[in-house]
């Protein structure tokens, strides 16, 4: 019985995310509609408009901080994760597909003594390569761009 591959769990995470995602847009999409629509309502009435709210906080500096921090740690989980994910994955191949490579190497013209050695072997392994944990790096980059920025804007303003 085979287990659960990288493949299936990318899948799952992939759709996962859309599901999850694809919602929220759609309600954040109709919301500006709407503000949009009220505000032109009350521009053809003649009403004083308001300033526009800063949605997120988005003046203050230790909005960055938080953001930087999330970034920066939810990368470093990520990257911790998948290296741990990559190194438990491995597994030596099956005898089934060490007995397909060994008579694909007899037509090759291998010898017995290689093809035995094959069949013995236990050093093939297979899993996920170590190397996809730089994909961790990606938020880590974002995560530190956050944080200086946040620490030249502390500069800028003096606090």
């Amino acid at each position: 019985m085979r287990g659960i591959g990288f493949p299936e769990v990318a899948l799952f995470v992939l759709f996962s995310s859309v599901f999850l995602l694809l919602p929220i847009l759609f309600l954040r999409y109709r919301k500006q509609v709407l503000t949009h629509q009220e505000r032109i309502a009350a521009l053809e009435k003649g009403v004083e408009l308001q300033p526009m709210p800063v949605e997120n906080g988005a003046s203050n500096p230790r909005v960055y901080l938080l953001r930087g921090l999330i970034w920066l740690l939810g990368g470093i989980g990520l990257t911790v994760f998948l290296a741990g994910l990559a190194v438990t994955s491995s597994e030596p191949l099956p005898l089934s597909m060490r007995l397909f490579e060994a008579q694909r190497l007899r037509e090759a013209g291998g010898t017995q003594e290689q093809m035995n050695q094959l069949i013995n072997s236990q050093e093939m392994r297979r899993g996920l390569p170590v190397g996809l944990s730089l994909m961790g790096l990606v938020p880590i980059g974002v995560g530190l761009a956050y944080l200086i920025f946040y620490a030249g804007e502390r500069k800028h303003l003096g606090k």
